[in-house]
């Protein structure tokens, strides 16, 4: 990226992104009428931007929960839709249970960004007070499980997701926040917009409620508020994807304490960009854009933690930190409490590019063909308290038939499936949307190695499996994505609880997974296509991810137990950008690192090691186990600063040697300046002679060296 293009690309900013609202436009969502999901229009709401439609919407997110003893095995709440139109509100949506209790499960999806709008009335009442901010969308965490300080707070705030929706906070509403979003191992804001009038509105989406995390924000744009994305505490981590940040006066995107992975971050602001405000806070940068906003002037990037810049950044006012000037505005390294490394050298570029998501095949309505046409009936709407259903049915044979049917888009209707066999999907299906239903297989069957969904058929198109639930929970070992084609598979707002995830042979064909849980799960792929991740969740898996010669980005991670995340083999070569090791149990092995890699393979990581408990005994000894002939090389976790609450902020961990060098400087002709601050780790070298050789190059000039005698140094003069 060089400074003409990035110029060019703010110049037509506003152009760009009224093309693009427009195609998802032109795309808008809709679900058939026996999908299960639940349209607020049924509910009395008129979206005539007239009437009061906050009871009437409220209502049906109610209604959106499963009843009491059923469905308390997450992922299972029904999504609530908002044909176009203009949905006027006078105070907070809230997701509630039948008893008015919160909950989690809230699901909110409109027709699409630019025609379905919910909109705060004029000098809405308990809006108008920025010392006492009020959110209009509240999504809560189920009181009655995990940790919950307050009513609708906590870490059970599960499946909460926002869509294809543009929300405004009206006038007169100075103390409003946009969405005071809370979401937990599954939930995403996509496809949105938040809008403030110049001069109001506190936060567009905060994100400061404790326990916020893990969860992914992608292709979302907020205009106007004194900050664009407030985020705040120790756990979980957020990832950020395609964000737009534009006319904030106090900050685009300000952290205390958390983890924050972005990819495509750009932000023009007033104030700055980013703030960065405590010690215990990292953030992930990747190919970022960071200005002021119409001729505004002042520090664009405020820190007091890490910083991470991976690829090439363009950041306005870069000498601030960098401390020299830099090529083009074009930053990549790292900044720390010590000072900024610079890795203008390549040092901290990924191994494969971050590529996007493919995009969502689209078919009118009409198209779509359901797994009901064809025999396949879910055996409950929801299950019970030990997830299950009293009396299942098997509908194996009607969902295959479904699939071989020749329709490209495939549903199922809210409810929990059994099935008997494997299902083989055909390269005809392009799209399988499970709106939030639950896939099981029957006990005890002897196809537990084949996968739930069999993806056999080669094909150039991509097939996109999304709101599905892939459930095994207690019931033993089961593969739910068997994929043994060469055509790319997507994997969005899925579950894996209790299955092996994904088995990806060596003739798998791309594979990307865009906020994706995996609890008590794993991967395991080869093959040289591309692994692409985007928001992965894991608990308790063993080791998380078994990487053979895959080239893998992975963009927000989050494994939670007395696990490894990644071992790399056979030429892999990956990156974490982001990450959070949650360390919650007893027993760690410190000869178990969360990292491996073979002396083929390469990997690097940014991450934070959390704690739960300072007197936990649970701390990882080493993070990275480099394998070369036979012999253990380790990177002790003591290599790296602590954290508040006794776990690490990792800003660059790498296999083979580590480098770092200090950035360029300008020297005046004739004169002199020390090279110091020149570093090498290299475990593999350990206790073996080493040569260090130092390259020094003139942008203009001749340079004289000497050594620490005076002696002229070989090559001096050139």
């Amino acid at each position: 990226m060089n400074t003409t293009r990035v110029c060019r690309a703010f110049s037509i900013a506003a152009t760009v992104l009224f093309v693009l609202a427009s195609q998802r436009a032109l795309f808008a969502m809709q679900f058939p009428p026996n999908s299960g999901v639940i349209n607020v229009k049924d509910f009395g709401a008129k979206g005539d931007g007239v009437t009061d439609d906050t009871a009437a919407i409220n209502r049906a997110i109610a209604a959106s929960t499963p009843p009491a003893n059923t469905g308390n095995y997450w992922g299972q709440a029904k999504i609530v839709y908002f044909p176009s139109g203009t949905y006027l509100i006078s105070g907070p949506l809230i997701k509630t249970d039948g008893s008015g209790n919160p909950t989690y499960g809230m699901v909110l999806i409109g027709e699409s960004e630019t025609t379905t709008t919910i909109k705060l009335e004029a000098d809405a009442p308990g809006f108008g007070n920025p010392a006492k901010p009020l959110g209009m969308i509240h999504p809560t965490a189920d009181a009655a499980y995990g940790y919950s300080p307050e009513p609708g707070d906590g870490n059970d705030a599960y499946q909460n997701t926002i869509q294809d929706m543009t929300i405004d906070i009206g006038r007169g509403n100075a103390g409003a926040i946009g969405i005071d979003y809370l979401a937990n191992n599954l939930g995403a804001i996509r496809n949105v917009t938040v809008n403030a009038p110049r001069g109001e509105g506190v936060t567009g989406i905060r994100m400061t409620r404790p326990l916020m995390g893990p969860a992914l924000l992608e292709n979302v744009t907020v205009n106007g508020f004194s900050v664009g994305l407030d985020v705040a505490n120790l756990q979980y981590a957020l990832t950020l994807d395609h964000v737009r940040l534009f006319g904030q006066t106090v900050a685009g995107l300000r952290n205390a304490q958390n983890q924050i992975a972005a990819n495509d971050l750009t932000a023009a602001t007033a104030g700055p960009a980013i703030v960065n405000s405590s010690a215990d806070g990292e953030i992930v940068l990747n190919h970022a854009v960071l200005r002021s906003w119409r001729g505004q002037h002042g520090p664009i990037v405020s820190n007091n933690g890490t910083i991470v810049f991976r690829n090439r950044n363009w950041v306005e006012d870069y000498e601030s930190f960098t401390g020299s000037r830099l090529p083009g505005n074009v930053v990549s390294g790292m900044w720390t409490p010590k000072g900024f490394v610079n890795g203008a050298s390549g040092s901290f570029r990924t191994a494969t590019p971050i590529l996007d998501t493919p995009p969502t095949f689209r078919q009118p309505m009409s198209q779509w063909v359901s797994v009901e046409q064809y025999g396949a009936k879910p055996s409950a709407d929801f299950t019970d308290l030990n997830d299950n259903v009293p009396s299942p049915t098997d509908a194996a044979a009607g969902i295959q038939a479904a699939m071989n049917s020749g329709a490209a888009t495939i549903y199922f209707p809210h409810g929990v499936y059994y099935i008997s066999q494997p299902i083989t999907i055909p390269a005809t299906v392009q799209r399988i949307v499970g709106l939030d239903s639950s896939l099981h297989p029957t006990l005890y069957e002897s196809w537990r190695s084949e996968g739930m969904f069999r993806i056999l058929a080669d094909a150039g198109t991509p097939l996109m499996i999304e709101q599905l639930r892939f459930d095994n929970s207690n019931d033993g070992t089961q593969l739910a994505i068997e994929q043994d084609s060469n055509r790319p598979v997507v994997l969005r707002d899925t579950m894996f609880p209790g299955t092996l995830a994904v088995n990806r042979t060596a003739a798998g064909g791309p594979l990307f997974m865009d906020d994706v849980s995996a609890a008590g799960s794993n991967v395991t792929l080869a093959g040289k296509t591309p692994f692409i991740a985007k928001q992965f969740d894991f608990e308790n898996c063993g080791t998380c991810m078994i990487l053979n010669g895959v080239p893998a980005e992975i963009l927000g991670f989050k494994e939670e137990g007395d696990t490894r995340e990644i071992a790399a083999t056979n030429g892999t070569r990956a990156d974490v950008l982001g990450s959070l090791a949650y360390m919650v149990y007893n027993g760690t092995d410190p000869s178990t690192p969360l990292f491996s890699a073979d002396k083929t393979s390469s990997l690097t990581a940014s991450f934070d090691e959390a704690v739960i408990f300072p007197q936990c005994p649970c701390r990882v000894a080493n993070y990275l186990d480099q394998i070369v002939n036979g012999q253990n090389y380790y990177t002790p976790a003591s290599e790296y600063p602590q954290r508040s609450d006794t776990g690490r902020v990792v800003s660059m961990l790498r296999t083979g040697p580590s480098i770092v060098s200090p950035s360029s400087v300008a020297v005046a002709r004739r004169g002199t300046v020390p090279i110091s601050g020149v570093t090498v780790r290299d475990f593999y070298a350990s206790g073996g002679s080493t040569t260090l050789a130092l390259q020094v190059r003139s942008t203009g000039g001749s340079i004289s060296m000497t050594g620490a005698t005076g002696a002229p140094l070989a090559g001096s003069g050139s």
